[in-house]
């Protein structure tokens, strides 16, 4: 007797793919708090913060979430894209000694 042995090797492939979820004032937008987008983000996400005045916590919940505004570089996207939170993550807090999001890269206003 014969014994023929088939092995089938089935290989899942999974992408994990990064989204944008911008935060802005107005309808135009899906998030309109910081908050609500780190909320919705998973991990590797960035969130991308358009000029306007954002209060409320910022608490990144232990993701791995970018936080940034719509353009760095720019001094009047800085200085008009506010950050007026009433708590910061420890996480947060722990990037940079001096004021926190404002250190990181200099990306927004950051008003405590």
């Amino acid at each position: 007797m014969i014994s023929l042995s088939v092995l089938f090797l089935c290989v899942v492939e999974v992408s994990i793919e990064a989204h944008t979820l911008d935060v802005g004032t107005g309808s135009n937008f899906t998030y309109n708090t910081v908050q609500a987008a780190i909320n919705a983000a998973s991990n590797g996400d960035t969130v991308i913060v358009h000029p306007g005045t954002y209060t409320g916590p910022i608490d990144f919940l232990s993701k791995n979430v970018t936080l940034t505004s719509t353009n760095p570089q720019n001094s009047d996207i800085r200085n008009t894209t506010i950050l007026n939170p009433s708590y910061i993550s420890t996480l947060t807090q722990n990037r940079q000694s001096n004021d926190n999001l404002h250190c990181l890269n200099h990306q927004f206003s950051l008003y405590r």
